[in-house]
């Protein structure tokens, strides 16, 4: 495994009691959609498993699913263990807040180039620029684009202080650098598969639009939660990574 040589103090391993885990690994990042997804794979037969930091459940060698990870941090520890562990390519499923004016509550987004603005990227750094693997995300583009929810694509900053944004700094990223979703997680994991050399996507729900003259938020609407519920029923239950 990349970066297994370095010298950091403490690395993740796979514990002597502990079974290796399915190829594919799902991380559902929102406590809502991570406990549906751990009833759904309990639902088809699999198991749960301790896990630190977050909950984990197997579906057979078909795929295991991981969280809630909210957080940088955290999802990166959820993430080494995964890969500790035997995972070695990750879909994830999150929320966004939309900077691009055409994005509305609702819409889903497949995560492009990534912008770290969390603080754990920086100790992931390589020589390669962290980046989703192309062919994951063409998967996934392609799958919700069959699921008729015509999916974009485009870069996401990610942020550990979700309270301290404001409209000049998302202006700013909107223009400078053409981000169209905020997020918490999404660069830090992008670090860490590429540091490890693990394949990772994304798939974003539009939660909130941030641009306007006031804050949207979509939480409660009735089509977000519909959709959102849709998603992570299909990423656990369907087995449309099969083969990759």
């Amino acid at each position: 495994m990349k970066g297994s040589n370095d010298d950091a103090i403490i690395f993740p391993r796979r514990g002597k009691h502990e079974k290796p885990l399915p190829r594919t690994g799902i991380v559902l990042i929102n406590p809502n959609e991570a406990d549906l997804g751990h009833a759904l794979v309990v639902d088809l037969g699999g198991e749960v498993r301790r896990f630190p930091h977050s909950k984990l459940s197997v579906n057979g060698q078909r795929n295991c699913v991981a969280g809630p990870a909210v957080g940088a941090p955290i999802a990166a520890m959820v993430v080494e263990k995964m890969i500790a562990l035997g995972v070695d390519r990750i879909f994830m499923l999150s929320w966004c807040g939309a900077l691009a004016p055409d994005l509305k509550i609702g819409d889903v987004v497949i995560g492009g180039s990534p912008l770290s603005g969390e603080g754990t990227s920086q100790y992931y750094q390589t020589g390669v620029a962290a980046a989703p693997s192309t062919r994951l995300s063409s998967m996934l583009w392609q799958w919700a684009a069959d699921q008729g929810l015509e999916p974009v694509s485009g870069t996401i900053w990610s942020t550990d202080a979700p309270y301290r944004e404001s409209r000049a700094l998302l202006e700013k990223l909107r223009r400078d650098d053409d981000v169209i979703g905020v997020d918490m997680e999404y660069s830090a994991l992008c670090s860490v598969c590429t540091f490890r050399s693990i394949e990772f996507a994304a798939l974003f729900l539009v939660s909130d639009e941030l641009l306007g003259e006031k804050w949207k938020p979509g939480f409660k609407d009735q089509h977000f939660q519909k959709i959102n519920t849709r998603l992570t029923q299909a990423l656990v239950s369907e087995d449309i990574f099969a083969e990759v």
